[in-house]
């Protein structure tokens, strides 16, 4: 099933610098609410960090083809930084398939989310019967021409869901226009102070939220209601087409995130450097440095 997975009473662990690849399903696995320990309280992965692996060609042979290249099912507390997910079915997850089980207080920063089948970040739980996800941060990730396949979840899909932020994060999509994919039962999810870009112009950029389809970036946030400071920029990457995403130097995304943005104690950007240049942090995973 998983390739690497922390099941249960796992916690205060490090999932470090691993190579996964070429698997018939899920990546890297923490989870919770299986039933592992018959503590409740105690059967979950928690208070670990997931940082720097490199996760490609995850891909399930059954049920449609929907295995992360990392994903938290259930689990809490956790940190997902500095890993590189492609040509995964799905980039990262954040999801609970087991009912009434919440994930909770995940943080996915700066990490770099490229060319993945069917969606770059995806989290909520899958269907109203299953669990949710709450209290998450999704933070300075770059997410760049995800969803190859055309299926609909574009950079960034959001499901059963509560409560979490997106934020300093670079959408970039490709052919199939679809930057962002929401349901309808969603609360209190805070999107602000991310880049979006798709070659094909911002009037064409899809957004899909509450069941309706927006063309257009001030549509979509007249719409949904989400806060006014996102931006339709072309980041400038370096050299995309060699994987390169590092900002050039008259990149819009510098010094673009939100201004109060404080990050954590030992928090870098992908690169290990400094994680705020010249004041202000920048969108997405590469932080271009002042100095």
């Amino acid at each position: 099933s998983e390739a690497l997975t922390l099941n249960g009473n796992v916690t205060r662990f490090r999932v470090a610098d691993n190579q996964v690849h070429d698997v018939n399903n899920i990546g890297i696995d923490f989870i919770g609410g299986e039933g592992t320990c018959p503590d409740p309280e105690q059967d979950v992965a928690r208070d670990g960090v997931c940082v720097g692996n490199r996760v490609w060609n995850a891909r399930s042979i059954y049920g449609g083809g929907y295995a992360a290249g990392i994903y938290v099912d259930g689990g809490r507390n956790i940190v997902v930084e500095r890993n590189v997910v492609t040509e995964c079915d799905l980039g990262i997850e954040i999801g609970a398939e087991n009912a009434g089980v919440i994930a909770s207080r995940v943080i996915v920063r700066n990490n770099l989310i490229y060319a993945n089948d069917k969606g770059g970040i995806i989290f909520g739980g899958f269907n109203g019967r299953v669990g949710r996800v709450m209290d998450c941060q999704f933070l300075n990730n770059t997410c760049f021409k995800n969803d190859t396949f055309s299926d609909g979840n574009g950079e960034l899909a959001i499901q059963f869901a509560e409560g979490n932020i997106v934020r300093n994060n670079i959408f970039y999509c490709g052919p199939q226009n679809r930057l962002l994919t929401s349901h309808t039962d969603i609360t209190n999810n805070v999107l602000d102070y991310n880049l979006w870009y798709s070659e094909r112009g911002e009037r064409r950029a899809t957004y899909f939220w509450d069941g309706n389809l927006f063309s257009g970036l001030d549509r979509f946030l007249e719409a949904s209601g989400q806060g006014t400071h996102s931006v339709f920029s072309d980041p400038q990457f370096a050299a995309s087409d060699q994987n390169d995403f590092h900002l050039k130097a008259d990149s819009p995304a510098i010094n673009g995130g939100d201004p109060e943005f404080q990050v954590d104690v030992g928090e870098t950007d992908f690169d290990g450097e400094i994680r705020i240049s010249d004041d202000r942090i920048d969108f997405g995973a590469d932080e271009v440095s002042s100095f």
